[in-house]
């Protein structure tokens, strides 16, 4: 972990990614780059679900691997170690968007689907309506 101060308000917090041995993710503003060259990996908009359930997250793309969910890498960084295949990272309010560290909880198959059904399809809807601007 790397604590940088910026500034007396501004706080960035680096945690290595386990999964990939060069690379951190900042906790504050949830950019991913490389320890070593500093690059950083762009942020895309990756869509996952059924036809009849579309849900966007935010993704990054890791050197040349294909896009990993943002929030998947970041809760992987708090817990310093990898994910396993059947935990699953929920969002507190549903949002997909809202990454924020206090916004994400470790869970499994069973409390994906409730925490679904919590929050309403069409909420979702409206949300990746404001975010893409395509309703679903």
């Amino acid at each position: 972990m790397t604590i940088y101060l910026e500034s007396e308000i501004k706080v960035n917090i680096w945690l290595d990614i386990p999964s990939f041995s060069d690379w951190e993710i900042n906790v504050i503003t949830h950019e991913v780059r490389n320890k070593l060259t500093h690059e950083y990996c762009s942020t895309c908009v990756m869509r996952y679900g059924t036809k009849k359930s579309k849900y966007y997250y935010k993704a990054v793309r890791i050197g040349k691997k294909f896009p990993r969910q943002l929030h998947r890498l970041l809760m992987s960084a708090i817990k310093g170690r990898e994910l396993l295949p059947h935990e699953f990272v929920c969002h507190e309010n549903g949002m997909p968007f809202n990454n924020e560290a206090s916004n994400l909880y470790l869970g499994d198959a069973k409390t994906n689907a409730e925490d679904r059904t919590r929050h309403k399809k069409q909420d979702m809807r409206i949300l990746n309506y404001e975010l893409t601007g395509i309703y679903y």
